[in-house]
């Protein structure tokens, strides 16, 4: 029961984050031919990372292991782009107008980002109950 809440949840969240910023990063793709090598080739990373973020968010939707094993490779980009799972809680610093609350709120995301990755490790690992 836990475990298929869990599957659910960061499969959510993964949709949250294409659905957030995925728009944003495909508009990008016309001016691909005018950036510089390394340019276009951190562009194309972050892609295939938002890409990898779909196919994750249904896999983990649909309960398959194979999404927990594309969340494992994600992880180090996730931080690496600052595009956190729980990423929208920065935003509370903006609608409540404290930008010292930026800082501390992003060290939350990264800290639940962490979580999800030990949450992600326990379901990898947990037997499931009535199967043998």
């Amino acid at each position: 029961m836990i475990r298929r809440f869990l599957f659910l949840l960061f499969g959510v969240l993964d949709a949250v984050l294409v659905i957030r910023f995925g728009p944003a990063e495909f508009e990008q793709i016309g001016g691909l031919s005018q950036m510089s090598f390394p340019a276009a080739s951190l562009f194309l990373l972050r892609l295939l990372f938002f890409v990898s973020l779909v196919a994750s968010a249904v896999g983990l939707c649909l309960a398959k292991k194979w999404g927990l094993i594309i969340s494992y490779i994600q992880f180090p980009f996730r931080f690496a782009f600052m595009l956190l799972s729980f990423g929208f809680i920065s935003g509370l610093a903006h609608l409540l107008a404290v930008p010292s609350l930026y800082r501390p709120l992003i060290c939350a995301a990264m800290i639940l980002e962490c979580g999800r990755l030990v949450g992600s490790v326990w379901i990898h690992w947990t037997p499931r109950w009535g199967r043998r």
